[in-house]
């Protein structure tokens, strides 16, 4: 049996590859986030995860542990930027389409969390979570009508809760450009804290660019 691909040959020539030792280093980083969050230390495991991520910035498993954890904080607009950036790097990866949904219900953005159930499920139709999800926040979507009737109309779309996503001519090229930029000033140089945090939105933004 063919041993499974690595995030890097998932990714193909899409993102830059990780070096063998950044791999290394950022599995015993996204370990140590793993055992924390074991422990339900979901802050602590979020910073591993974070760390884990600065080493290797294009493994869509550590993205997916980042969007969980954030979710355990309730902080669901990271969740669901985190989980669409595991489904950039990984368009099969299966939970992380239902993490960026189970964010989106939260934030009653119903409409788009559906079509997020519906690309999950085109490529495995019978995962059931996603099937109960997408069911769940159909009923939503409708309950959502019915409380705005002729919604553009009298109370202006962005007031109800389904009010689709928007897309900028953002590139993947663009994105895989910025994020070698800046991955390759972090590793030669010696960032303090702040410039950690900073760096830490900065990767995220990269991605989330894309799709507001």
């Amino acid at each position: 049996k063919a041993s499974d691909p690595t995030p890097e040959e998932k990714c193909g020539d899409k993102f830059p590859k990780a070096s063998e030792a950044q791999v290394i280093a950022a599995k015993e980083l996204k370990d140590k986030g793993n055992e924390h969050f074991k422990k339900q230390e979901f802050e602590e495991a979020l910073d591993e995860y974070t760390k884990a991520a600065e080493v290797n910035l294009y493994d869509a498993s550590i993205w997916l542990n980042r969007s969980i954890c954030n979710r355990k904080l309730e902080q669901w607009d990271d969740a669901a930027t985190d989980a669409e950036v595991a489904m950039e790097l990984d368009p099969s990866n299966i939970k992380a389409y239902y993490s960026r949904a189970l964010a989106l219900q939260q934030l009653q953005k119903y409409d788009e969390a559906v079509k997020i159930c519906k690309r999950g499920l085109k490529k495995q139709a019978d995962n059931k979570a996603l099937l109960q999800l997408k069911a769940d926040l159909e009923k939503a979507v409708l309950q959502a009508q019915a409380a705005c009737p002729g919604q553009a109309a009298a109370l202006g779309a962005a007031q109800c809760p389904t009010t689709a996503v928007t897309h900028t001519t953002t590139t993947v090229a663009d994105i895989k450009q910025k994020s070698a930029d800046m991955l390759y000033k972090w590793q030669n140089g010696e960032p303090d804290e702040k410039e950690r945090e900073g760096y830490k939105k900065m990767m995220v933004d990269m991605f989330r660019s894309k799709y507001e």
